[in-house]
Order: C-alpha cells, then sequence, then structure tokens
C-alpha cells in the first residue's frame, strides 16, 4: 500500500473556507470597534464642548475688546467663528490668528472640536450654514443639513426670543448636534439654562 504524501482537494478547501469564515468574522468584528470608537469620540468632544460653553457663559470673552462679551451669554454666530481663529469686522480684535478655543471655553483642546474622520476643527454652525433667520431648532432643516456633512459637530444659539442668534447678540441657550455612525441617529446636547 502506497503512502499519501500531500492533502487532497477536498481538505484544502475545507481549510480555506474556514479561513475565510475567520477572516471575515475578523474584519466585520474590527470594523464595528472602529465605528463604536468613533462615536465615543463624538460623543466625548460634544461633552467637553458642552462644558466649555457653559464655563464660557460664567466668565463671559476676555479676548473681544468690542463689543463687550460678558459673562451670561452664550456665543452667537461671530463670536463663535472667532474663537475659531476666523475673521469677523464686528468684533474688535476682527481675529485672532490660530483662534483661542482652549482659552475661551475651559477644558477644551482643538482636538475637542475636530471630528474623528476629520483633519481639522469640523465644527458648522445651524444658523451660518442651515438657516440664515427665522426660529431655531427646526429638525427638518436641520436634519437635511447634518445628513449633507455627517461627520461635523453642530452648534445652534438661539436668543431670549427662539430665534437663532446670527451677530453678536444675548443667546440665552444652544444645542449641540451630531451624528451617530453606528445607527445614523442625530444626538441633541442641549446647554443647561433651557
Amino acid at each position: 500500500m502506497a503512502k499519501r504524501a500531500g492533502f487532497t482537494i477536498v481538505e484544502i478547501v475545507i481549510v480555506m473556507v474556514i479561513m475565510a469564515v475567520l477572516l471575515t468574522l475578523g474584519v466585520v468584528g474590527l470594523a464595528a470597534t472602529q465605528v463604536n470608537g468613533r462615536d465615543a469620540k463624538r460623543k466625548a468632544d460634544v461633552e467637553a464642548i458642552a462644558r466649555g460653553l457653559e464655563g464660557r457663559f460664567k466668565l463671559g470673552n476676555p479676548k473681544v475688546t468690542s463689543p463687550t462679551l460678558a459673562p451670561g451669554t452664550y456665543p452667537a454666530t461671530a463670536e463663535f467663528l472667532h474663537s475659531l481663529g476666523r475673521t469677523q469686522s464686528s468684533l474688535t480684535p476682527d481675529t485672532i490668528p490660530g483662534g483661542y478655543v482652549s482659552d475661551l471655553y475651559p477644558g477644551t483642546t482643538n482636538s475637542n472640536f475636530t471630528s474623528p474622520k476629520s483633519s481639522g476643527v469640523n465644527v458648522s454652525l445651524i444658523n451660518f450654514f442651515c438657516i440664515a433667520n427665522g426660529a431655531a431648532e427646526n429638525m427638518t432643516t436641520i436634519t437635511g443639513c447634518i445628513n449633507s456633512n455627517p461627520d461635523a459637530y453642530y452648534y445652534e444659539s438661539i436668543n431670549a426670543n427662539g430665534d437663532i442668534c446670527n451677530g453678536t447678540e444675548a443667546c440665552v441657550r444652544y444645542n449641540l448636534y451630531y451624528k451617530l455612525e453606528k445607527d445614523g441617529s442625530i444626538v441633541t446636547v442641549r446647554s443647561e439654562r433651557q
């Protein structure tokens, strides 16, 4: 009787099928872990931004010399953009190169304003990019805006009349929005003073 010197085709196919199944399970598990990790970063970032906004409410904005942005309000459009380093002619100085988010929003860094799939600051303003004027918290419009750039964080400043703060007027509350990658739901974080 002759001895076998190798594997049969059936044995090789069985091993290849087992390896393919294990590889598929590993890739699916890794992808789910990465999605969960990015969603956890989104949540942590937005919570840090919210705490920073509450700090801004308590401390005011010492970086802007005119108009006076005293404690007791949240940043309106112009101030928020200014804190990110964007030029605003309605504020003095009109720009602070590089922004000053960590100074204005205690406990934050530029990293908190950078979403997981972005290479730089990725915060959009609901009132600047989605709604020109009018009532705040229009979820139909907000959802459409967020779906156009689902990786960004969104800030919506609201005045005492319930309208969006477009200039430098007093903003008495805010909403932060972000979209979960896992299930596509939109999460809203509201100011402490709702």
